[in-house]
């Protein structure tokens, strides 16, 4: 199977080859600049479709199969995964996330269900060939995800009681606990340092104020309907944990979004790696709302929704917990001036980034020099901070130098919010209470990330000074 990066016109042609998969770059893309000109960089034309050839070996089955992921990955991408996923493209065709890909195999396998191959039998054959493998690839990336997803341990124990144990020690419960409520005096204290403490304390002085503007308002002026013994604040706080933790927002036939509790589907959990992506519009046909798999979910499993693109503060501020598996939107915002940014001048990059972040460097494919496992995008705003004419990086020593001292006001920064979070705590945290044991977590979390940073700076210095040293000696000897 071969693949031509053709337009839509070539396709036409005589000699178009045998299959077309649309795998096209939305014009209304947010990103549509940026994509576009990743996809370009690496020879696809974003606005064409994907063009096979019939009668393939295994072999270019598997090439075609290569690049049409690749293509995929970049049009699923997201604003994280643009952020941190640098300037070269070459970063970007291979695993960015399990959203990102999940949401490329899905979008490949809609394209294949999607297209027509005309009545010759070998078109036929490679199409569904073409489908199987991406079926396998699903099922493969699904088994790879080690999460707590089992219900049933054995398919003999009765289903209803399997389900009621499951939910009981899964948060299905009249009482639910969410941070920025229930959180107590000890776990609030446990959160100095972070920006999490803040939110939280904001979110319950937010309440209160709601409360306090509607009773007793409501008590006084609709007393039959709003009786004081049934409207107290902490039946006001339950309302308001089951409504934060268990609502969606959903779109109506009408074109209308509202938030909703629907039965069953708001008790199921999140994950970074759902098994439903996709979901929350009414199916007008029907009058029913579709919750389809992104991947395989067997008999027993759990099965797990996306809440969406959150960090793992937001999920405990307003969820009660923390993901299982690593959270790449787990990011610590920076407070830097971006009104210099001006971008390439052509517009192709816009919009530009109007903020900027870290996240934890285990993440990065790249912690060489001048990469550093940083975000591409922070570095070269610092860069252009330093030196308004800054184009490209070089191995000068001029240029050595600024690299440097960048590196370095950025080690002292984490070095400061390091210490802002103190040491980890060394105390015995199984008698602890919930909330605490979440706090704890929590922190260790941000201590997690802000170490790599500081580690992949002192690093990069090294990497840094290591070069200055060899244009050093390289100077000396041309002196002699």
């Amino acid at each position: 199977m071969e693949i031509d990066k053709c337009s839509a016109n070539d396709a036409a042609q005589a000699d178009a080859p045998n299959i077309l998969l649309n795998l096209e770059l939305p014009t209304n893309d947010l990103w549509f600049k940026k994509k576009k000109k990743l996809l370009e960089d690496i020879g696809f034309n974003p606005s064409g479709p994907v063009c096979l050839q019939s009668f393939a070996t295994a072999d270019q089955l598997k090439s075609a199969l290569t690049v049409i992921l690749q293509r995929a990955r970049i049009i699923n991408l997201d604003e994280l995964e643009l952020y941190f996923g640098g300037d070269n493209p070459n970063n970007l065709v291979g695993f960015n996330s399990s959203r990102n890909e999940l949401e490329a195999l899905r979008s490949v396998l809609a394209a294949i269900d999607e297209a027509s191959p005309n009545s010759e039998h070998a078109t036929a054959v490679a199409l569904l060939d073409l489908r199987q493998a991406i079926v396998d690839l699903l099922c493969e990336f699904s088994f790879k995800i080690r999460e707590d997803t089992k219900i049933c341990a054995e398919k003999r124990i009765e289903k209803e009681n399997s389900l009621l144990q499951w939910g009981e020690s899964n948060g299905v419960k009249s009482k639910l606990r969410i941070a920025c409520l229930s959180f107590g005096v000890e776990s609030i204290m446990a959160l100095d340092g972070t920006l999490l403490l803040e939110e939280i304390v904001q979110a319950k002085e937010h309440l209160r104020l709601q409360y306090d503007e509607l009773f007793p308002a409501l008590f006084n002026d609709h007393p039959d309907l709003f009786p004081p013994e049934f409207y107290t604040w902490e039946k006001f706080l339950w309302a308001c944990e089951l409504w934060y933790s268990n609502s969606m927002k959903i779109m109506f036939s009408d074109g209308m979004l509202r938030t909703c509790l629907i039965p069953i589907a708001g008790f199921l959990n999140h994950s970074t790696s759902p098994h439903i992506l996709h979901y929350g519009r009414v199916d007008s046909t029907t009058n029913t709302i579709n919750f389809p798999l992104s991947r395989p979910c067997s008999t027993g499993e759990q099965c797990f929704l996306s809440y969406g693109n959150l960090s793992s503060s937001h999920l405990l501020t307003f969820y009660g917990f923390l993901p299982q598996l690593v959270n790449p939107y787990d990011v610590i915002p920076l407070d830097i001036d971006t009104a210099m940014d001006e971008g390439d001048g052509d517009g192709e990059l816009a919009p530009e980034w109007t903020s900027h972040m870290v996240r934890g460097t285990w993440f990065s494919k790249n912690h060489e020099i001048f990469h550093y496992g940083l975000p591409f995008p922070l570095l070269d705003h610092m860069r252009k901070a330093r030196n308004p004419l800054f184009t490209e990086t070089t191995l000068m020593p001029e240029n050595l130098k600024i690299e440097l001292e960048m590196l370095r006001d950025l080690l002292q920064t984490f070095e400061v919010m390091m210490e802002s979070l103190g040491d980890v705590d060394a105390d015995d945290m199984s008698n602890a209470t919930w909330d605490v044991k979440l706090a704890c977590e929590f922190k260790n979390l941000q201590r997690r990330i802000v170490s790599s940073i500081v580690t992949s700076c002192k690093t990069g210095c090294e990497l840094l000074e290591c070069e200055l040293q060899k244009h050093l000696c390289c100077s000396i000897v041309v002196d002699i």
